[in-house]
């Protein structure tokens, strides 16, 4: 779920965050991304990023 947070970076923008549900304490801003970024990293559009100390993510084959 996105939120009321926001970063700015001098090179790529301003930054958008996102809890993780449940929105625990630990998930609060667990993810960010760069939806408008400046044209000289237009890359990173879309692109989502999360703190390690916040979220594990793993992989299960199918």
């Amino acid at each position: 779920r996105k939120t009321a947070s926001s970063t700015h970076c001098p090179y790529k923008g301003d930054a958008s965050y996102w809890s993780v549900l449940p929105a625990a304490q630990a998930g609060k801003d667990a993810m960010w991304a760069y939806e408008q970024p400046f044209d000289e990293m237009i890359e990173i559009r879309d692109h989502g990023a999360f703190y390690p100390s916040k979220v594990t993510i793993e992989a299960k084959p199918a």
